[in-house]
């Protein structure tokens, strides 16, 4: 991360915190790729019927 960027940053999130958004952000980044690949339509994924 550029030094301006990452102080700026810096201003709102602490250490562990913006590590756990770039976990986040990897985490539903895998997930919208696997939903592509896989062709899985946008909104078809329903919890009460995965009993």
């Amino acid at each position: 991360m550029r030094n301006a960027l990452h102080e700026n940053v810096r201003r709102y999130f602490e250490e562990k915190e913006l590590v756990d958004l770039t976990l986040a952000i990897v985490a539903i980044n895998a997930w919208n790729r696997l939903a592509i690949a896989f062709r899985t339509p946008a909104g078809s994924y329903r919890p009460d019927l995965d009993r």
